[in-house]
């Protein structure tokens, strides 16, 4: 078992059921159908629906106020321990589409966002959920030890390039980011079998399945210690059903937009009785914005450089990278996220001219060449 945790893995035992209104009053600001934190989360997207933009500045705002102590603030984006106004010019300045292999975000798939790929290589950085399982297998352990023994004295590679194991933010990985990942040896989310992030039904039938006398080595399915998987080892599990991050609140295993589409529309509400409610993340009686910021902090982890989503980054995301050379989403001249209609008329509007709008090819004409361009472009941009 765990021996000492951050607050971010602890989880309700009880699971509580998602009001009706959390299902039906989603703000119409908040995003539909995010997937995963992927290669397209950027900075200014609170929201997580691919792009930085009024809603995520109107999200910004309902979070004014100073930071909570002991943990991330999203939203501070200066550092000085307040969220307002001051934020909320910076993140105006990142408004855009998220665009996918611009690692630095200038706009531009070039060599430098290359030279970022390429000191990122290795595992993405760990979930919040549970900060120092460096490989992803759901433990913490001398696996996740060697991972950052390995890499001491890092935290020297180009600007944008990450340092996951810089574990307490003091510029340099060294013997102090060892000790706290081995004082947090342990499981996770302790009846997560099959590693999915959720203790569910498919958890209970590998249990059941391997009902018997563990090894002299123990077994995982032995959640009272006892060393043989039995109804107890059953009862257990049982009562650690739901999902293994607090902010997966409608369980599917990630902890992202979906999730704050649910929470929004509850920001305000009392809840009665010392039982707490749906998203009182921190148990005060009522949902507020420091339940919203726990819930930003508690997102999927970015890892914008594994752009084919294997949980790794390696030469098959270079060789990736390498065909999105050029500008972000070619053909967007509005700069609204997609191309469309409106980018056409942009086009059509300064056909003939030698550009610099419409010249889609920098070829110092808008002709049939960046015509064509923009056409195969049609859509949404990003992922």
């Amino acid at each position: 078992m765990t021996t000492t945790l951050p607050a971010a893995h602890g989880r309700a035992r009880r699971r509580l059921a998602i009001p009706a209104l959390a299902i039906g009053a989603i703000l119409a600001s908040a995003p539909t159908s995010i997937a995963s934190r992927g290669p397209c989360c950027c900075p200014g997207d609170l929201n997580d629906d691919g792009i930085a933009d009024q809603r995520d500045i109107q999200l910004l705002m309902l979070l004014f106020g100073p930071c909570p102590p002991g943990g991330p603030c999203v939203g501070d984006f200066n550092g000085d321990g307040i969220i307002d106004a001051l934020d909320a010019v910076i993140l105006a300045g990142l408004a855009g589409p998220c665009c996918r292999g611009d690692l630095n975000h200038d706009g531009r798939i070039d060599a430098f966002d290359m030279a970022i790929l390429q000191c990122s290589f290795g595992f993405c950085p760990p979930d919040p959920c549970c900060p120092y399982d460096f490989n992803h297998d759901g433990v913490v352990d001398v696996n996740d030890l060697n991972l950052v023994i390995a890499n001491i004295g890092g935290c020297n590679g180009p600007v944008g390039c990450p340092c996951p194991w810089d574990l307490n933010g003091d510029g340099v990985v060294d013997l102090n980011d060892v000790a706290i990942v081995n004082a947090n040896f342990g499981i996770c989310c302790p009846g997560d079998f099959n590693n999915d992030r959720l203790v569910n039904n498919q958890d209970l039938a590998i249990l059941q399945a391997n009902f018997g006398p563990c090894p002299v080595t123990g077994c995982p399915w032995d959640l009272d210690g006892n060393m043989i998987v039995d109804l107890n080892d059953q009862a257990i599990l049982l009562s650690l059903f739901g999902p293994c991050c607090p902010g997966d609140l409608n369980a599917d295993g990630c902890t992202n937009g979906q999730d704050l589409a649910l929470l929004l529309p509850l920001v305000g509400t009392a809840c009665p009785g010392p039982a707490g409610c749906f998203g009182d993340f921190n148990g005060d009686g009522v949902i507020d914005r420091l339940d919203v910021l726990r819930l930003l902090a508690w997102f999927d982890a970015c890892c914008p450089a594994d752009l084919n989503r294997d949980g790794v980054v390696d030469l098959a995301d270079a060789n990736i990278l390498a065909g999105l050379f050029g500008p972000c989403c070619l053909g967007d001249l509005n700069g609204d996220g997609r191309v469309d209609t409106a980018d056409l008329g942009i086009l059509l509007a300064n056909f003939g001219t030698g550009g610099p709008i419409g010249d889609l090819n920098n070829d110092g004409f808008v002709d049939t060449a960046d015509l064509g361009l923009l056409l195969s472009n049609f859509g949404p941009c990003g992922c």
